[in-house]
């Protein structure tokens, strides 16, 4: 799903409309620039159609009001989720170009704003989102020790 998700995202478009081609698309935790980036990520493009392919495939299916359920245990679930974003100018709008996409896709998407306290202070503290959208930098020489080592760790 999450790779689905992804697919859907137009990276270049949101690019050119959100940042005025002042960006560059992220394709994981690691930077393109970086010796340790996968390079078969770079070669992927959006795909609203492949993303739908993959959903279809995982048994995610398209229920008459547009959204997307599947079967699990018995029990059906939906696509939705809560996406919680700060309430900064560039991502709020990054946000609702996501919600855009994965609608299109059959998700159903709420955002939730809040605060940069609220999201710093208590919903990562407390791992309290669905999904979050937030950034980081990274130091010079893409050091990313203080992503992965327990030593570094904060909330």
């Amino acid at each position: 799903m999450r790779h689905a998700l992804t697919l859907a995202a137009n990276r270049e478009e949101m690019i050119a409309n959100i940042f005025d081609g002042q960006a560059d698309s992220a394709r994981g935790p690691i930077p393109a620039v970086s010796p340790y980036f996968n390079q078969e990520l770079e070669n992927e493009t959006s795909s609203l159609e492949r993303a739908a392919e993959m959903l279809d495939a995982a048994g995610w299916e398209l229920a008459e009001n547009g959204t997307r359920e599947k079967t699990i245990k018995n029990s059906t679930v939906k696509l939705e989720f809560v996406l919680t974003v700060p309430r900064v100018s560039f991502l709020l709008t990054t946000a609702d170009a996501l919600r855009s996409a994965w609608e299109k896709l059959g998700a159903a998407v709420t955002i939730a704003e809040k605060s940069l306290d609220e999201i710093t202070g208590s919903s990562i503290k407390n791992r309290d989102y669905q999904i979050l959208l937030f950034g980081n930098t990274l130091n010079a020489g893409f050091d990313l020790y203080p992503f992965w080592h327990s030593s570094e760790r904060f909330y």
